[in-house]
């Protein structure tokens, strides 16, 4: 499958263990997947996940309008692995932050690390959508702890 044609497009992979993920990819050719993660095929990464040629059934572009929901599987995923958390919410891609933050609200016990990362977010992020949200989850955390 030529996976370069979807660098920087809105998706839907859907793996070959009928796994769906939705978001913003960037194209990871074999040779980066060589040097930087020792694989030999190329691959479609989200949010710093990685998805081999070898995995994919299938990919759509569905731009920022096709998403299926307000966050998903990729957005959980990512929760569960703080690092990631905290490396895609001080990205610059605001849907991918969103759609994070859409997931936080939902799902995150809020913590002092996440609320300072959150706070962060606000300091140095220039999009509003996202420092609403922020907010938004910031309030909602002091107010259940008040």
């Amino acid at each position: 499958m030529d996976l370069a044609k979807y660098d920087g497009k809105c998706v839907r992979i859907t793996l070959k263990d009928g796994e769906v993920y939705e978001g913003v990819c960037i194209h990871d050719p074999v040779e980066y997947i060589v040097h930087e993660i020792g694989g030999d095929e190329d691959a479609l990464e989200m949010s710093r996940w990685i998805f081999y040629n070898s995995q994919i059934e299938r990919v759509e572009i569905i731009g920022e309008d096709g998403f299926s929901a307000p966050y998903g599987r990729l957005e959980e995923e990512t929760l569960e692995a703080f690092d990631l958390t905290e490396e895609v919410l001080s990205s610059e891609e605001p849907i991918s932050v969103l759609r994070l933050l859409c997931c936080i609200e939902d799902k995150a016990t809020i913590d002092e690390k996440l609320e300072e990362i959150l706070k962060s977010l606000l300091r140095y992020n220039d999009d509003e959508m996202v420092k609403e949200k922020a907010r938004k989850i910031l309030s909602l955390w002091r107010d259940t702890n008040d």
